[in-house]
């Protein structure tokens, strides 16, 4: 141990308030001591009941970021402390606690409540989760609003959630998906390409195309699945069964997209021999959560591919996919069951 830090010890343990905040955060960090959260723990402790208020909102701080292996009602303690003389830091965290841990049915009404002050002052953290609590509660005007306030500061988080969930014109969604990738938040990649690809308004191929090779050779499973997509179908490149399924294949689990590009890549023998076998295995895992997996395996039994023919259940797994908005599905309908 260096003498400043011998020096500062030995301050912290006489009871000078300031050497415990210091001390205690060089613990935290490992910053020239050996990382020690108990110690820590246990001058923030000693300094708050000596009425420090910086204290309050360390000692707050600190139990948050362990509120997910402890009991957050520790951190909740110390913050509203530190809320109750004038922090708001400590509002915010409070925000963020009750947004981000399990406090039951009212937590986004509370996490609202404790980020609304910050958000004011124009804390753009505390705007973007405001927003986000807001579109919870399905109080939408309320959460595009202030994903806009926190969006027009440079936050690349709220640029992106105000894009998807604001109703606004294609061409503004472009331009904040644009931003939100220039401040770095990658889940913009595959909405940004996928907007080039199937909007009418800001279509763009060669763009869409770009953008999406690019982030799935940067390995965004989201862009992988997209690529895929469009060399299945042949949207703005020449349709290709081979790259079609490498991308599929190669992509981490994307909500089962990857799953159920697969399985048509089997069905239909796109870049790999058909299997019917493996083409069912994949719809039947994401019945209960992809329209186009209903849709397909509505083929499969239509067709008699890798079933007993079966008119009646491929219209009721048409109808249910149709429900779902799947276009395909209600094309399928409308030809065959008139």
């Amino acid at each position: 141990m260096d003498y400043a830090i011998k020096t500062l010890k030995t301050r912290a343990d006489s009871g000078d308030v300031d050497a415990m905040l210091e001390l205690s955060k060089k613990l935290i960090n490992g910053d020239g001591v050996k990382y020690n959260v108990s110690k820590a723990r246990k001058y923030l402790h000693i300094a708050a009941e000596s009425g420090d208020e910086r204290a309050y909102l360390e000692l707050g701080k600190l139990y948050k970021d362990i509120a997910k292996f402890s009991n957050p009602n520790i951190a909740e303690y110390w913050l509203r402390k530190a809320v109750d003389n004038g922090s708001d830091e400590a509002s915010y965290l409070l925000g963020c606690l009750y947004y981000e841990c399990s406090f039951g049915s009212y937590a986004y009404e509370t996490a609202a409540k404790w980020l609304l002050q910050p958000a004011e002052h124009g804390n753009a953290e505390a705007q973007l989760l405001l927003g986000l609590s807001c579109l919870e509660l399905e109080k939408f005007e309320e959460c595009y609003c202030w994903l806009k306030k926190s969006a027009e500061q440079g936050n690349a988080e709220a640029q992106y959630w105000y894009a998807i969930y604001a109703d606004i014109p294609e061409k503004e969604q472009e331009y904040w998906l644009n931003k939100s990738i220039e401040n770095g938040y990658q889940c913009a990649y595959n909405d940004l390409g996928r907007l080039y690809i199937y909007s009418e308004e800001c279509r763009d191929y060669s763009k869409g195309i770009e953008i999406l090779t690019y982030a799935a050779e940067k390995g965004y499973d989201g862009c992988m699945c997209s690529l895929a997509e469009c060399y299945f179908d042949g949207l703005g490149v020449a349709r290709d069964g081979e790259k079609a399924f490498y991308w599929y294949k190669r992509a981490g689990f994307c909500y089962g997209r990857n799953h159920v590009g697969l399985g048509k890549c089997y069905l239909y023998g796109m870049g790999v021999k058909c299997d019917y076998k493996k083409a069912l295995k994949y719809f039947n895992k994401h019945l209960d959560t992809d329209r186009e997996a209903v849709y397909e395996l509505g083929n499969c039994y239509f067709n008699g591919w890798g079933v007993e023919p079966d008119k009646d259940k491929a219209k009721s797994l048409w109808e249910q996919s149709a429900e779902y908005g799947f276009e395909k599905a209600k094309k399928a309908l409308e030809e065959n069951f008139k």
